[in-house]
């Protein structure tokens, strides 16, 4: 029971560093932000990403590559299968 408590405390400090706090919070903005902007469509190289797969969620077309492929597809990320995507 005692060690139980002592990984529970340790269990809910870490989500509340890492997933729910501040700095993640800041962490995963900031990282959305670069990894999108500034990075090329994957399917025509060319473009700025702008939509991400529903699913899976990876950032992966440009508009007219979103538009193209609008039936969903198979993510270019981590080849998981999608019905659509979304505007990120």
């Amino acid at each position: 029971s005692h060690s139980t408590s002592s990984s529970v405390t340790m269990a809910s400090e870490i989500p509340v560093t890492d997933v729910h706090g501040k700095a993640a919070d800041e962490t995963n903005s900031a990282s959305d932000t670069e990894s999108v902007h500034g990075r090329l469509c994957l399917y025509c190289k060319d473009k700025p990403l702008e939509y991400e797969t529903e699913g899976c969620r990876h950032a992966g077309a440009c508009k007219k590559c979103a538009m193209k492929t609008g039936t969903g597809g198979k993510c270019k990320v981590c080849g998981q299968l999608f019905p659509s995507w979304r505007r990120v």
